[in-house]
């Protein structure tokens, strides 16, 4: 993540040249704007700089389009006159955090949970010895916060309202139902390990099971752990590979969210469908020699023709297991196309809150 840090008086831009230092030997990428006139010589040969020509609010707008957490030094009004044109859906409007120009508090004001902003300004107020100001009720309150909980573990929310939902439960003090395909370590406080009127589900599947109780409400996390392997004949149009592979998930029931890279092999580099559908679906690529996927371990049903054409007889179960899954798909053909998926194990991680750290 990219922090853009701003600010408009003389304190202020001694702090925010404190805090573009601090970044900076953490090695991340910081932008820090300050005042033309209190911005020293060597403080711009270091990589800090004035706004220019960019008003605030345009300034602001480009931190929300590049998603930049953005740390404003100053008054809190500043800061929410400068994001509200912006503003969009709690779920994708990056980190806004407000500092004093005497560095006492500092206040997450958007994106607490989902952003980062809560856990950000916890950091920067035990670096600047300033006072953290939480105001989100699951966190002044001590509980599990589930949002919170779907951030640091990576997990999709497929339902934004069922998850308010699920945090309006648990502030009331009721129980909701905590289930999960893969390993935890426990259960969060005020959930119970068993189907609920209201559960929290951790799965890659796509729909609920048939032998679920009536009047269950289900909120399905979904964590990226799924690689599809394609293979395809040369120059393959792009809709029938992406109706292929969307064909494929819903016979094996798996989430598209739970997609997290395209595998094959490295012969088809080039091919546009394949890159397309990854630039599509903000999917990592992943590309072995023949080489590479004959030492992959498996029951793979090889192919002849497909050995003679590229060198090994099974690419995309081979693909699809080379980063260390395990196949939940075997391969599916049709229309020039084969499809694999395979499932990579994981571990979701319970801290203080639901925190998870990675």
């Amino acid at each position: 993540m990219k922090l853009a840090v701003i600010c408009f008086t003389k304190k202020g831009a001694l702090i925010g040249r404190r805090l573009y230092t601090y970044f900076k030997a953490q090695g991340v990428n910081c932008e820090a704007c300050v005042p033309e006139r209190f911005l020293e010589q060597d403080w711009k040969a270091d990589g800090m700089k004035s706004r220019g020509k960019e008003n605030l609010t345009q300034w602001s707008g480009r931190q929300f389009s590049e998603k930049n957490a953005m740390i404003f030094i100053g008054a809190a009004g500043i800061a929410v006159r400068a994001a509200a044109p912006w503003i969009r859906d709690k779920f994708a409007d990056p980190p806004v955090i407000v500092i004093d120009e005497t560095a006492r508090f500092v206040i997450p004001l958007l994106s607490g949970h989902v952003g980062g902003a809560n856990e950000l300004a916890c950091e920067l107020a035990a670096f600047l010895g300033a006072v953290p100001v939480i105001t989100t009720a699951t966190d002044r309150n001590g509980l599990f916060a589930v949002d919170l909980f779907a951030a640091g573990n990576g997990l999709v929310l497929t339902d934004r309202k069922m998850a308010r939902e699920i945090s309006a439960r648990i502030l009331e003090g009721k129980t909701v139902g905590f289930i999960s395909d893969f390993p935890t370590d426990g259960v969060p406080e005020g959930c119970a390990p068993y189907w609920q009127e209201y559960t929290i589900w951790i799965t890659i599947k796509d729909r609920l099971p048939k032998e679920m109780p009536q009047g269950i409400k289900v909120l399905r996390l979904v964590p990226r752990a799924v690689t599809l392997g394609v293979g395809c004949r040369k120059g393959i149009p792009f809709p029938v590979l992406k109706e292929r592979v969307d064909a494929c998930l819903k016979e094996a029931k798996i989430a598209p969210e739970a997609v997290k890279r395209l595998a094959s092999v490295d012969r088809k580099k080039e091919e546009l469908a394949i890159l397309q559908l990854a630039k599509e679906r903000g999917l990592e690529l992943c590309f072995y020699t023949a080489e590479e996927l004959a030492l992959v371990q498996g029951d793979f049903k090889e192919s002849e023709f497909v050995r003679e054409t590229v060198g090994i007889g099974n690419v995309c179960e081979r693909a699809a297991c080379a980063g260390g899954g395990r196949l939940i798909l075997k391969k599916r053909t049709g229309e020039g196309t084969a499809v694999a998926a395979a499932c990579k194990a994981l571990d979701v991680i319970l801290c203080e809150k639901g925190f998870g750290e990675r």
